[in-house]
């Protein structure tokens, strides 16, 4: 690699990003809170096909935290409300902005039911039995 970046430290510096993002996830007003990791194991009991394996709680809340997820240069927020999931992408985008990095705004979108393409905020929603999915609509 010579004196030119390596793939490794982009990749640890964003890491670093992740941490900054997620700040303090027991502050009550962090909307990326929880205070409790469930796992939800094959050959449990208690396993529901229908929920992560491994996803954070709310107790406070009684429901599932809001998330965000990185793949390569894309940053994608979830959470179980249209309004969670807008103050988790505003969370995401003022720390990025922050710390001098590029965030892409424009590929972000107004969150939906019907589960769509990757281009856009993606949400889930668990109510009774049923799995509801939430993504940005088609572009025309």
């Amino acid at each position: 690699m010579e004196f030119k970046p390596s793939p490794f430290v982009c990749t640890q510096t964003f890491a670093w990003s992740e941490e900054i993002i997620v700040g303090d996830h027991l502050e009550i007003g962090n909307p990326i809170y929880w205070d409790k990791v469930i796992l939800n194991l094959l050959g449990t009991k208690e396993y529901n096909p229908t929920i992560p394996r491994v996803y954070r709680w709310k107790s406070r809340q009684n429901r599932m935290a809001c998330f965000f997820g990185t793949y390569i240069d894309d940053i994608r927020t979830g959470g179980l409300t249209e309004a969670s999931c807008k103050a988790t992408s505003r969370r995401v985008t003022s720390r990025i902005n922050y710390l001098g990095q590029q965030d892409a705004a424009r590929k972000r979108g107004q969150s939906a039911q019907q589960l769509r393409a990757w281009a856009g905020a993606k949400c889930c929603s668990l109510e009774g039995n049923r799995l509801h999915a939430f993504s940005t609509q088609k572009n025309g």
